[in-house]
Parts: structure tokens; C-alpha cells; sequence
């Protein structure tokens, strides 16, 4: 997240762990590239709209996430399923297709509209392995349609959170979230597919259920 106070120090530590790759969201990582690419390191943006899409496709970047509404955290306007047709037209790079993905048959839809592969976030949240807050994963199985809804964060800008307690909550930060639970203060991110999920699983077979092996 190229907004963070730290993202310095952050692209230099990843840089020095050899990081095979890297997602940047939140601003523009032009000013980082020339680190990272003498790194070895590939770059993937995440995009929200064609407009940015182009702008990134003129850095020397190795493929673009296309984020849909869908998705948890920070969004655009645009769905899905017609933002990845759009970007991958324009572009010979890999294309990875977020926002709505929790399954096999959603993996192929994208794959069908061109796109390369997948980022999945929100199906990752109900994961055994996952280190969130007891209460956000109890939170996320409770959900049921609709799950989520779009509110503004201390940032100004819109994002996808769990509903409940998302009408009550301040959603002023995603940390509070994380580490504490906070139903006062936190911002609860998560996608639509939240709708979809019932119970804490492996992250095994969150993958297996994608990849429908």
C-alpha cells in the first residue's frame, strides 16, 4: 500500500528479501520501480478502471490486477466482469482477474473474459492459517446477503466492509480490525464473497476449491 507512512523502508526490505512478487495499490509505484525491477523482483499493480490501467501499462510493470467492486478494501465503480475484458484488451501483459473470486467456476468466468489468473482475498479470511482478530473471522461466517456494503474510511476513500458492524462501526481502521476486534473503530474489509462464506477452513482447501483439485 503505497500510502504507508513507512512504504520506503517497506520496498527496501522486500527488495533485500528477494520477494518474487509484488502488488501495489493506493498511489503510483513509479518512483519504486527502478528498485524493485533491479531486484528481480515483478511488479503487479492493482488497477481499478482503464484509466489507470493505461497509465500503469506505460511503466516498466510485469502484469496488472483488474479489482472489481466486488472486492474488499478500497474500490472503484467498476465490476469484475467488465473491467477485465477491457484491460485485457489493451494489454499483452498478464492480466489477474479480483473481486468475486471464491470458487472454480468463477476462476474460469474470468479466465474465459482473458484473464491469466486470479487474486483472491476475502475466501482467505475465513482460513485457519489466517492471523485476524477471533471476532472479524466470526464476523465474516455470520454474514449473509447483503454482507457488505460500501462506506468511506479515515483515508476519505470508499471501501468494501462487512455490514454488521459495519452501520455502527467507524471503520476509521483496518488494523483495529486485525489485531483487536474493534467493533467501534474497526474497518471490517471484505468482498461480496463474503456472502458465501460459512465456516473457518483450511487454506488448503480454499485453494483446492479454486483450482477444483
Amino acid at each position: 500500500m503505497l500510502l504507508e507512512p513507512n512504504i520506503q523502508e517497506l520496498v527496501k526490505i522486500v527488495c533485500q528479501e528477494k520477494i518474487a512478487i509484488v502488488t501495489t495499490g493506493a498511489g503510483n509505484p513509479a518512483k519504486y520501480l527502478s528498485q524493485l525491477n533491479l531486484a528481480g523482483i515483478k511488479v503487479f499493480p492493482v488497477i481499478p478502471n482503464v484509466k489507470i490501467a493505461q497509465k500503469m501499462l506505460q511503466l516498466p510493470i510485469n502484469g496488472l490486477i483488474a479489482e472489481g467492486i466486488e472486492a474488499g478494501g478500497h474500490v472503484g465503480t467498476e465490476t469484475t466482469f467488465t473491467l477485465v475484458p477491457q484491460v485485457t484488451a489493451i494489454s499483452d501483459l498478464p492480466i489477474l482477474a479480483a473481486g468475486g473470486i471464491y470458487d472454480y467456476p468463477d476462476f474460469q468466468a474470468v479466465k474465459i473474459l482473458g484473464a491469466a489468473g486470479v487474486q483472491a482475498g476475502t475466501a482467505f479470511l475465513a482460513a485457519e492459517e489466517c492471523q485476524i482478530a477471533f471476532e472479524y473471522q466470526n464476523l465474516l461466517c455470520q454474514s449473509s446477503n447483503p454482507g457488505t456494503m460500501l462506506a468511506k474510511t479515515s483515508s476519505g476513500y470508499w471501501a468494501r466492509v462487512l455490514k454488521h458492524p459495519g452501520q455502527s462501526s467507524t471503520n476509521a481502521s483496518l488494523k483495529a480490525a486485525v489485531q483487536d476486534g474493534d467493533l467501534k473503530n474497526g474497518a471490517f474489509m471484505a468482498g461480496q464473497v463474503a456472502d458465501r462464506i460459512t465456516h473457518i477452513e483450511p487454506a488448503e482447501k480454499i485453494i483446492q476449491r479454486i483450482l477444483n483439485k
